[in-house]
């Protein structure tokens, strides 16, 4: 119960900024959205530790003390690098939070799969609704006029939904709940506008049809979610609040497109551009001068924040301590196969972090982050049985 209450919070921690944004609420006293913000991820860590001791070093395993390692000396060198200073440099120390949360947790007494299920689910119905509303309201969350719900962003909100629509299609059984829950997240997704929600999309809706076997009930599941999600999208009241967000991936989708083919004659998504820059960026730096492979320090900055978590740890601290702040996500790719324990669940939400990672800054936004050291966590007590000393 903890646990659900604990990841409720977590991934509504921007909620606020939402509804004072669109002055739908004015907090009173001295409590503005950017504090109340901040309460909301120290009560959600709080709920998290609380439920998690005793917390024993010993099960941390070698990938956790690296990752350890990892924060002390990103840290030493973010602290003691002497260059110019950027307002992204405070996404640092989120990450580096959800990276120590990680390990901690990984010598928790948190057991089982799912952790917090109930609690994300409550949590993204509730914010679907929201989006809707506010949709309707004629506020727009994002510059694309895509659904970010709580959680901050817009790729944030699509990530979380992704995580449920992972775990539900692969169930063998439904309740009406579960059902309802699949058909809103879809269309959370889908009303996110993100390119990478989409993606995700197809690839646990993949991972659910080829997983189902004869069970009639789990394909209903997912083409009912399916046709759900594409009634509301065609329906002239809602569809009309859904056709910005659509019409915004189709457009990253040609861009995309466009862009692979080396098509310079249109006009590239922003997002796509910025991606396309900083990768390049990067590449080019490590070419001309292959030791910052080492040390990072690319871009004049403490800390390169790229739209990429990997790229902006490579880019910062270079590739020894990148690969050790990662090391978890690692760790459980080298133990996928240990058992065959939810073995497509399993796969399909490491894809999903890891393609989180590639394209978006994962750790360094709250809410997603909170639910990948979850997802690390089941990942490594399915491999690794918890101690009942």
């Amino acid at each position: 119960m903890m646990a659900d209450v604990a990841v409720f919070v977590g991934v509504s921690t921007f909620t606020p900024f939402v509804l004072t944004n669109a002055e739908w609420v004015e907090l009173a006293g001295k409590l503005d959205a950017s504090n109340l913000s901040k309460v909301l991820r120290v009560v959600a860590i709080a709920l998290l530790i609380g439920c998690s001791v005793p917390v024993r070093v010993g099960r941390w395993g070698r990938s956790g003390w690296l990752a350890l390692a990892g924060v002390a000396s990103a840290t030493l060198m973010f602290v003691l690098r002497d260059s110019a200073t950027s307002p992204l440099d405070a996404l640092y120390w989120n990450g580096a939070l959800i990276v120590v949360l990680a390990v901690v947790l990984m010598g928790s007494n948190l057991r089982g799969t799912r952790i917090g299920e109930r609690g994300l689910e409550v949590a993204l119905v509730l914010q679907v609704l929201l989006s809707l509303a506010l949709s309707i309201a004629h506020y727009q969350q994002s510059d694309n006029g895509g659904w970010a719900g709580g959680a901050g962003n817009a790729n944030s909100f699509a990530f979380l939904c992704l995580v449920v629509i992972s775990r539900r299609v692969l169930d063998s059984r439904l309740t009406s709940w579960q059902l309802a829950t699949l058909a809103m997240t879809t269309i959370g997704v889908l009303a996110s506008g993100s390119l990478f929600g989409l993606l995700g999309l197809l690839l646990v809706m993949c991972s659910g049809v080829l997983g189902c076997g004869s069970e009639r009930k789990r394909v209903i599941g997912i083409a009912g979610a399916i046709a759900v999600a594409g009634v509301m999208q065609n329906c002239d009241f809602i569809g009309s609040q859904l056709s910005a967000p659509s019409q915004h991936v189709a457009y990253k989708i040609q861009s995309l497109t466009d862009w692979i083919g080396e098509d310079s004659g249109v006009t590239t998504s922003r997002s796509i551009a910025l991606r396309n820059e900083q990768w390049s960026e990067v590449m080019t730096t490590f070419a001309s001068a292959p030791d910052l492979l080492l040390t990072g320090g690319i871009g004049g900055g403490r800390y390169f924040s790229a739209d990429s978590q990997i790229l902006t740890y490579v880019a910062s601290f270079g590739l020894p301590v990148a690969t050790a702040l990662l090391a978890p996500v690692l760790s459980c790719f080298c133990n996928l196969c240990s058992t065959a324990t939810s073995l497509r669940e399993r796969t399909a939400q490491l894809l999903l972090v890891t393609l989180f990672l590639v394209v978006n800054r994962g750790l360094d936004y709250f809410s997603g982050g909170v639910v990948i050291a979850l997802i690390l966590v089941e990942q490594c007590r399915v491999h690794k049985p918890v101690s009942r000393e």
